[in-house]
């Protein structure tokens, strides 16, 4: 497979031919969600008012906030300027800042879920 790939036989489908491509946001959303700032006003505060518990289940551990609105993806589409290519650092972190004060000042809707939880909203994502 891995040899058919590299010789052209099989279209791995990259970047915008990719079944997967959602407009370059990648490398923003990764520096977006690894953010302390996002954590401390957006996650944090979901966590606390959910008690710290699964909203599906009432587990405990291995927690995340999921977006229950709008995708990461899609407030970080709001943000982006059409027709730009995002490879220089210090755009994206602009980017990354507009979209975590879109988070906080608009109060994006999120849950609390627990990895299991997590998963079936995310099947093709792995949470372990």
């Amino acid at each position: 497979m891995s040899k058919n790939r590299k010789s052209g036989l099989i279209n791995v489908g990259l970047g915008p031919t990719s079944h997967n491509w959602k407009g370059g946001v990648s490398s923003i959303n990764v520096i977006t969600r690894v953010n302390k700032r996002l954590y401390t006003e957006w996650k944090y505060p979901i966590l606390v008012r959910d008690g710290f518990k699964c909203t599906q289940c009432s587990k405990s551990t291995d927690l995340h906030v999921h977006h229950d609105k709008e995708t990461m993806s899609e407030i970080i589409k709001k943000h982006m300027v059409d027709g730009i290519d995002v490879v220089d650092f210090e755009f994206k972190r602009i980017i990354m800042e507009k979209v975590i004060d879109y988070h906080v000042n608009n109060k994006v809707s999120g849950i609390t879920v627990c990895n299991e939880c997590h998963e079936k909203y995310h099947p093709s994502l792995n949470f372990k």
